[in-house]
């Protein structure tokens, strides 16, 4: 799909892939794009496993980076199955391929259940995020994946934590002087 691509070829594409709307099909109150999910996911690796592999930031940093091509698919799209997933695989592998000039990840069933788990957890932090400005928009989403975690087991411990502690405060932080 991509051809050999030089370095700042490579830099500037995931400068663009970075700017890539999330969530595009709900009305939202912020810019929520794909950089700043892939920064809030290395702020909690880091916070929660300081001794993560270098897989898992090289995971974080490329899992998202296709949508540069393909945009954010919806997941009710996925579930509903009006997309190839099979496919859409391998465009992203391919995709990643050229940008990354890595193979694979070798990352073990539980660090890929952590990183899968902290993909959706920042999801519904930001769905939090954002009802806490006032948009209503995402209570659907904040609903669902609630039902989802719930049905599912799909969190670390730790991870699992701090979706139930969201849940019940996610108030703004206290400013300087306050605490």
């Amino acid at each position: 799909m991509i051809g050999k691509l030089s370095m700042v070829s490579r830099v500037k594409l995931t400068r663009e892939a970075n700017v890539i709307e999330r969530a595009h099909t709900i009305p939202h109150a912020t810019s929520y794009n794909v950089g700043l999910h892939k920064a809030n996911m290395l702020d909690m690796l880091v916070l929660l496993y300081p001794d993560a592999p270098r897989a898992a930031y090289k995971w974080i940093i490329q899992h998202d980076t296709p949508e540069r091509f393909i945009g954010d698919i919806p997941s009710p799209a996925k579930w509903a199955g009006i997309v190839d997933l099979y496919s859409l695989g391998i465009v992203e592998r391919d995709i990643n391929r050229a940008v990354y000039q890595f193979e694979h990840l070798k990352l073990d069933g539980e660090w890929q259940q952590r990183l899968k788990g902290l993909d959706l957890l920042e999801l519904y932090l930001w769905a939090l995020d954002q009802i806490m400005m006032g948009n209503r928009n995402l209570n659907t989403m904040r609903m669902r994946i609630e039902r989802y975690v719930l049905a599912n087991d799909v969190f670390p411990e730790e991870q699992y934590s701090i979706f139930k502690e969201a849940q019940r405060n996610w108030n703004m932080m206290p400013d300087l002087g306050e605490y």
